[in-house]
């Protein structure tokens, strides 16, 4: 959320007409044991809407601030997913249904946004089957990809990445970027991974942005990846780029994703993907990558394998994706926003 809000606050002002400036509102700063509460009840109670001729909610899990919808400000609303509603988000139980009644409650109140922009074809769908008095008033419109991603050349930062991620020049490295949530489906890629082991030796998986969950160790242990697992929960913007140069595949095995940012990273860094065609990783074209299918253990390694075992192929795909990839901008984001705001036509 906070790299599709920098990008709005940089390109939107360039795109929209005189008279028109952007404020970005700071984040709400409540102490840790409050959040909830006060996310959820104060700071709906704190915006004053009256100022503005149109309000932008980036993210759709403040929705609920719609339901105490002030003045005539125009309203747009960003949906990223409607995971809320799939019985993945939150677990089994009475903790469980607790959450997802109220995460329910929130998304409710999309109902009264003047325009919902949805990052994926899948959330627009899924907005269709949950709120259908909602469709008409909303439109798909991908996120971008910011430009230092496309690296001038990327074998000469594959070495730098590689020298960052204390990884050998001769490893096979698999990288997986994002959070260690269920829906990522991490345990079907360790198996993938362990079986591949025989055939490729020198395999290393990567993990980035996320923490390890007592049974994912568990199962990194048991599977014997002690040494063949490394993670970087913690990596800086302006590094991510040389860490996936320094990739030989980016793997994105996930149940459910809202938009995908690791296969459009790894799309505008050259490097070859292999992905599920769940939810929203449907809307990345099949000729740029290697499918995963629906995420099995059998499917990972299946598209793990044959991207590393039939190299031409697999980076004759990553080349058309990194062409595909520049039409993906945050320009053309910040002017289809401009566009909903009913500032251009």
């Amino acid at each position: 959320m906070d790299r599709y809000r920098d990008a709005l606050a940089r390109e939107l002002p360039a795109v929209l007409p005189p008279g028109w400036s952007v404020t970005t509102l700071p984040d709400p700063d409540y102490p840790p044991w409050t959040r909830f509460l006060a996310r959820w009840l104060a700071y709906p109670r704190t915006l004053d809407w009256r100022p503005w001729d149109v309000v932008h909610i980036l993210d759709h899990s403040y929705a609920h601030v719609l339901h105490r919808r002030q003045g005539h400000a125009r309203t747009v609303l960003t949906v990223h997913d409607l995971f809320a509603f799939d019985s993945l988000a939150h677990g089994p139980g009475i903790r469980g249904l607790v959450l997802r009644r109220i995460n329910q409650w929130v998304l409710a109140g999309l109902r009264n946004a003047d325009i919902c922009l949805c990052d994926s074809r899948a959330t627009l769908a899924a907005l269709a089957r949950h709120f259908p008095d909602v469709a008409c008033r909303a439109r798909h419109e991908m996120l971008g990809v910011d430009s230092q991603f496309f690296v001038p050349d990327r074998f000469a930062s594959r070495g730098k990445g590689r020298q960052f991620l204390g990884v050998s020049d001769d490893a096979t490295v698999i990288l997986h970027v994002g959070s260690c949530r269920p829906r990522k489906n991490l345990p079907a890629l360790f198996e993938a991974i362990h079986r591949l082991v025989r055939l490729h030796p020198s395999i290393h998986l990567v993990q980035i942005g996320g923490r390890f969950s007592a049974g994912d160790r568990s199962m990194i242990n048991r599977l014997g990846l002690e040494t063949r697992v490394t993670q970087y929960p913690n990596v800086p913007e302006a590094e991510l780029p040389q860490v996936y140069a320094a990739a030989d595949v980016v793997a994105v095995p996930s149940l459910f994703e809202g938009f995908g940012f690791p296969v459009l990273e790894a799309f505008a860094v050259g490097v070859p993907v292999v992905a599920t065609r769940n939810s929203s990783l449907a809307d990345f074209p099949d000729a740029m990558l290697q499918s995963a299918g629906q995420g099995s253990v059998d499917e990972i390694e299946h598209g793990l394998r044959s991207t590393l075992e039939d190299q031409g192929p697999a980076l004759a795909r990553a080349a058309i994706a990194r062409e595909w990839a520049r039409e993906i901008s945050w320009d053309r984001v910040a002017r289809a926003t401009a566009r909903a705001y009913g500032a251009v036509p």
